[in-house]
């Protein structure tokens, strides 16, 4: 009797402690799509909740363009001038049309196909591979021409120590180019929302090393007393109060975000503790 009840006591605590998964699966949301050369999209991939942010040129996604219009806000605010929109989501065919006309070009120099196409795929994305088809990029500038000099500005200055405030990274830099396989691109802003735009902020990564450090291991981040856990996982989630979001990593797997509350002994006083009392009463019996 006294083993049947041990077993009994460990399978109350752990049902109590680790309930059950049940109900709706995660939404994946899509932010955290590694897309780059060796993870493309497909040519149909196209957002469901394209916004408009003045023109045709200007779309993002609904989550992201609102981040944006923050941010530049915050970057005038702070700066005294605003970035103007150059350019945010694109199509499939719009991105190989662009890149086409940019290797016939060099090839028109003299250049050989393979020359022309290490030359182009620097700085602009084969089609499928550029994060503007995701609407979650947009290129900035200050008058309209994406250059270098855009580094250089107040206003790149304060969005490249600043963007992660509002869930934007500095997609491409000279440092990264190793990882990422894309020339330095002082204008071009990814969108990936929080915790993850300041974990890789703070880390000096790039969006290719920390998906290399999710493979590892989850990361924790303590964010305004709130603590972050975010981990790969081969499948989406079902839903629960923890979890904030969770999201496709173009990789095969699932990147899911989750807070980590203090330890809590409600479950305790409310579940264990009167089933204890329960079993008690009929075990004198």
């Amino acid at each position: 009797m006294k083993r049947i009840t041990a077993i009994l006591l460990i399978f109350i605590i752990a049902s109590s402690v680790f309930p059950a998964h049940a109900g709706e699966l995660m939404e994946d949301s899509g932010l955290l799509l590694l897309v780059n050369k060796n993870h493309p999209v497909d040519k149909s991939h196209k957002p469901l909740d394209l916004v408009s942010l003045g023109h045709e040129e200007y779309r993002m996604r609904s989550e992201a363009g609102d981040m944006m219009v923050a941010m530049l806000d915050a970057c005038k605010a702070e700066t005294g001038k605003r970035p103007v929109l150059v350019s945010g989501y694109r199509s499939y065919n719009r991105q190989n049309s662009t890149f086409n006309i940019r290797m016939n070009k060099r090839l028109a120099q003299g250049y050989s196909y393979d020359k022309a196409y290490e030359m182009v795929s620097y700085y602009s994305a084969p089609p499928g591979t550029s994060e503007h088809q995701t609407g979650l990029a947009m290129d900035l500038s200050m008058n309209g021409t994406l250059t270098s000099a855009f580094a250089e500005t107040a206003q790149g200055k304060w969005l490249r120590d600043n963007s992660w405030r509002f869930g934007y990274i500095l997609r491409y830099t000279a440092e990264k180019t190793e990882y990422t396989m894309i020339g330095p691109e002082s204008w071009h802003f990814r969108y990936v929302g929080a915790p993850h735009a300041q974990i890789m902020y703070e880390n000096g990564w790039c969006f290719e090393e920390y998906m290399n450090a999710l493979l590892s291991s989850p990361i924790y981040k303590a964010v305004d007393g709130v603590i972050y856990k975010v981990e790969r996982m081969a499948s989406l989630p079902f839903k629960n109060d923890s979890i904030v979001s969770a999201s496709s990593d173009n990789m095969g797997a699932y990147i899911v975000t989750s807070k980590i509350r203090p330890l809590d002994f409600t479950w305790l006083i409310d579940g264990v503790i009167p089933k204890l009392k329960q079993l008690l009463i009929e075990n004198t019996k």
